[in-house]
């Protein structure tokens, strides 16, 4: 997966962006967006994201080192589905 960062990074513009590269899913760090179509290969840990979107302090986009939130691209907009960690090898 190709992460790309972003000065201003909001959750609505990493799913957007997302659902025009036509993936399922939106993985979201503070300043940073990836994404891939299943997170089955990827580490999941709940709970864990405090950081905020750089664009959009009041929301939540990531935590500390790799940790990222995920979105669902496909659904109302932005619903959490995960938080991941690393991807597995």
């Amino acid at each position: 997966m190709a992460i790309t960062s972003y000065d201003s990074m909001t959750i609505t513009l990493c799913v957007e962006v997302c659902r025009a590269l036509n993936k399922s899913f939106a993985f979201l760090g503070s300043t940073s967006c990836g994404c891939d179509s299943d997170y089955a290969s990827y580490y999941r840990s709940y709970g864990q994201c405090q950081e905020p979107c750089s664009g959009q302090i009041m929301s939540v986009c990531g935590g500390s080192g790799s940790l990222m939130s995920v979105y669902d691209t496909g659904t109302t907009l932005c619903k959490r589905i995960i938080v991941i960690v690393k991807k597995l090898t």
